[in-house]
């Protein structure tokens, strides 16, 4: 099997404001474990009521996967971290 390196696009969906700029990925890591699995670690400093979802991952074509990390707002579910 021919390896290919993987491009991770990372699509973040937002639960806030779409008017409201979304804090950056910090130190973002891929590193290829196998044929079939990839590590990816980051750091997401967003907001006091905002965390990352859980991810999922869409291979798409020729080695390319997409990752989607959703950002959910935690306002109504739990006390916001300050």
């Amino acid at each position: 099997m021919r390896l290919v390196p993987l491009t991770f696009a990372l699509c973040l969906v937002s639960g806030v404001a779409l008017a409201q700029e979304l804090a950056p990925l910090n130190d973002l890591k891929a590193c290829r474990l196998d044929a079939e699995l990839v590590s990816l670690s980051f750091s997401y400093d967003g907001g006091a009521c905002e965390e990352t979802g859980n991810g999922s991952v869409d291979l798409v074509e020729s080695g390319t996967a997409t990752v989607t990390i959703p950002i959910v707002s935690t306002a109504e579910s739990a006390p916001c971290r300050w």
